[in-house]
């Protein structure tokens, strides 16, 4: 179908067994879980090599494996309305214009033959039985055991009743046994038959000599049952449930039953049709009227031709776009690269549908090389969250910026790495063809090749798809200084590509004012006020102690433990608190000091690196000096600074400028006190709950310390003002909250 795509009839909506099982024996199983991939994004993977693990085949249960079938086809053929309600929960239902209604067919009887009614007999044991007959497979999903039971809470086998079962039993040896056993238990074996599979002439037999037919599903897979149609066409009365297609069966030709009907239900529907006739003769009259209006083989036939003959007539093929261009012999004069483009811009504008819709994440950078701090953390923790949290309708697909291609492209070892998805199952990369109404989340930091990527973005717009970017901070532009040379025009450059976006989403209110407030001296007013700008707060995933101390400073202890965490950098204000802490020091005062963060602009000179050469020299010649006051921890792991954050007792936060400040939020999770620059960011995130200093220098900075540390352990009435805060009503949010609210403003799910 791939190379001479088709109308296909979809009798089955999810076809994962089938693909599964033709993986397994033609291909391999790669080939299956890279159709599990295409379907349904990392998250399947994720649950296939779990499942495989335990054993299980869950994953073939939940995830429709359909997409490239559906894609290729011209037109789809469907028997209920059933699997369009299954399309509109797995895709993009603005897509199924070429699928197509068409009744089922009702199979024309076969006449019974003397050995038929030989058989019939044998297992009969006498013509006298009235005849309740359930069809098909035997097995859960047509409620097989409930049916036994039922009857026998009906007693109709007291007044002559028998049941069948007419099909194979199932794979499942522990199902079958039940039945077996429950049979056995009532001494129902010559009363309850299981036939085992039947020729269709035996099949035939049974249905014509059949006075109560009983159809029951539940998991659905979409399929509309031939089994059904036989018995609606038969004479017999027909028992069913509102589930999956057989909801669309009129209520007057049958008797239905709830969906999760319970065995009182069933074992009622059944005394009524064995007393009553009249009631039974005219279901079965009706049903078969039915089915010679609606489904008989004119009436199929005619819906087929038709159909099939309109969409030859009036649909175009996504691939008949591309064979187009392979033919055109301008085309075929480019450069490979520049086919190459070509080719993926005429695919995105010619779409193959169903699709879900697609959250692509720029995490170009992270990809590159995690630095596990600052931004590349923020991703790493939203990116995993926005995996667990999104769900069928919606695909989450983190992409990179491939520089060579000059395109984006399908980010497969950061995600595989990110979800622990075994690297043989990571699908290749592919490029990044959005759609309309697919979102494109620039979550990651990447300054490098802005114009290419503000060109490429754009273009995305064009394609109706939204673009939307997390600013982090303006810092550069606020405060230059703090910087490498250039960084604030380079970041204006970046900022001028966030205005040509759908929205720009803050991670703090303060950003947000921050970033209108640039805006608004930097372009013109009418184009400020274009930009959708939303905030939202980043979380933590250090899980709060229990209980809070009223005043969160130990006093038991002369030893005052202090924590900043954070990246060596100019703007953090370490080379401040070094000095001051220097001073303390050196006149005996007790604090002790841990700094967990890496050292900054390595791959820059030192001449380029301002203040972070004289900030690691200062702290090499302190911990030589004041060992047991000063610990640098330079390439700390979580579970590390989890523990920083339990031996700590007070956290200093010095920086100039913050886009919001994850450290405090984790230290207060774990009771920690707070001591913090007074600027705009600190007040919003800690709500005033934190000691607050405005130090213009170290000396300075060294004063207010000893004045704190001189009245730590006076009365909380006394200095709660300032000095001493108990900061028990300061809560933080979890990466699961922070993730929520981002996808409330993305408007997914």
């Amino acid at each position: 179908m791939l190379h001479h795509p088709g109308v296909i009839v979809l009798h089955d909506f999810y076809l994962s067994h089938l693909m599964y099982d033709w993986c397994n024996q033609f291909f391999s199983i790669q080939k299956f879980t890279s159709l599990l991939y295409y379907c349904h994004g990392y998250k399947s993977l994720q649950q296939y090599a779990h499942d495989i693990n335990q054993a299980s085949d869950d994953f073939i249960w939940k995830y429709c494996i359909n997409q490239k079938i559906l894609q290729t086809a011209r037109g789809v053929l469907i028997h209920s309305q059933h699997i369009r309600k299954l399309a509109k929960i797995n895709y993009n239902v603005r897509s199924l214009q070429n699928w197509h209604n068409i009744p089922m067919l009702a199979n024309a009887r076969i006449a019974s033959s003397a050995n038929e009614l030989k058989w019939f007999k044998q297992h009969s044991n006498s013509s006298k039985h009235k005849i309740i007959c359930s069809f098909g497979y035997i097995g859960p999903l047509k409620l097989s055991l409930e049916i036994i039971q039922a009857f026998i809470q009906s007693n109709l086998a007291s007044k002559g009743w028998i049941l069948f079962l007419a099909g194979s039993e199932g794979g499942d040896k522990s199902y079958n046994n039940k039945l077996h056993a429950l049979i056995k238990n009532n001494n129902l074996e010559n009363i309850v038959l299981i036939t085992g599979w039947l020729s269709n002439e035996r099949y035939s037999c049974l249905l014509d000599k059949t006075d109560i037919s009983i159809q029951l599903r539940t998991n659905s897979r979409g399929e509309t049952s031939a089994a059904v149609m036989d018995c609606l066409k038969s004479d017999s009365a027909l028992i069913i449930n509102d589930h999956g297609s057989l909801s669309e069966i009129p209520d007057d030709i049958c008797i239905k039953l709830p969906e999760k009907f319970n065995l009182s239900n069933l074992s009622e529907a059944m005394i009524f049709l064995a007393d009553n006739n009249s009631s039974r003769d005219a279901l079965g009259i009706a049903s078969k009227k039915y089915c010679n209006l609606h489904h008989s083989a004119d009436k199929c036939a005619e819906a087929y031709y038709h159909t099939v003959e309109n969409i030859y007539s009036s649909s175009i093929h996504p691939l008949d776009a591309v064979k187009v261009l392979i033919n055109d012999l301008s085309y075929n004069q480019l450069p490979e690269l520049e086919q190459i483009k070509l080719i993926n811009r005429v695919a995105a504008e010619n779409p193959s549908f169903p699709a879900q819709k697609r959250l692509f994440v720029d995490v170009s950078a992270v990809a590159e090389e995690d630095l596990r701090s600052g931004v590349q953390r923020v991703t790493n923790k939203i990116c995993r969250e926005l995996f667990e949290q999104i769900q069928f309708e919606w695909i989450v697909e983190p992409v990179r910026y491939n520089k060579n291609t000059k395109s984006y492209v399908t980010a497969t070892s950061y995600s595989c790495s990110l979800l622990e998805v075994p690297s043989y199952l990571a699908p290749l990369e592919a490029p990044v063809l959005p759609n309309i109404d697919d979102i494109f989340l620039v979550l990651d930091l990447n300054h490098s090749v802005i114009e290419a990527k503000k060109e490429w973005l754009n273009y995305i717009k064009l394609r109706g798809a939204q673009v939307w970017f997390i600013v982090y901070d303006l810092l550069p532009c606020q405060f230059p200084d703090y910087f490498p040379r250039n960084t604030n025009n380079i970041h204006a450059q970046w900022l001028t590509t966030v205005l040509t976006a759908t929205g720009a989403i803050c991670i703090s209110k303060t950003v947000a004012n921050d970033l209108h407030e640039w805006m608004l001296k930097n372009i013109a007013i009418d184009q400020a006020n274009l930009l959708n700008i939303q905030w939202f707060h980043l979380g933590s995933d250090f899980k709060k102690p229990p209980e809070f101390p009223s005043i969160s400073v130990k006093r038991s202890s002369n030893l005052v433990k202090f924590l900043m965490v954070g990246t060596i950098e100019p703007r953090k204000g370490y080379l401040e608190v070094l000095k001051a802490m220097q001073i303390l020091w050196e006149k005996g005062i007790s604090i002790k000091l841990t700094i967990v963060g890496q050292e900054g602009w390595k791959a820059l000179p030192d001449i380029s690196r301002q203040n972070i050469p004289e900030t690691i020299i200062l702290i090499r010649f302190l911990e030589s000096r004041f060992p047991n006051m000063l610990t640098w921890l330079d390439n700390a792991t979580d579970e590390q600074l989890f523990k920083c954050y339990k031996s700590s007792e007070v956290l200093i936060a010095a920086s100039y400028g913050e886009g919001f400040g994850l450290p405090l939020i984790e230290a207060r999770n774990h009771g920690l006190s707070i001591i913090a620059r007074d600027i705009p960011i600190f007040r919003e995130v800690l709500n005033n709950h934190a000691q607050f200093f405005s130090s213009n220098n170290h000396l300075e900075l060294a004063d207010w310390l000893l004045n704190w540390n001189q009245n730590r352990h006076a009365s909380i009435t006394k200095y709660s003002d300032n000095l001493i805060f108990d900061t028990n009503s300061l809560d933080g949010i979890t990466w699961a909250e922070s993730c929520k609210q981002l996808i409330e403003i993305l408007d997914i799910n």
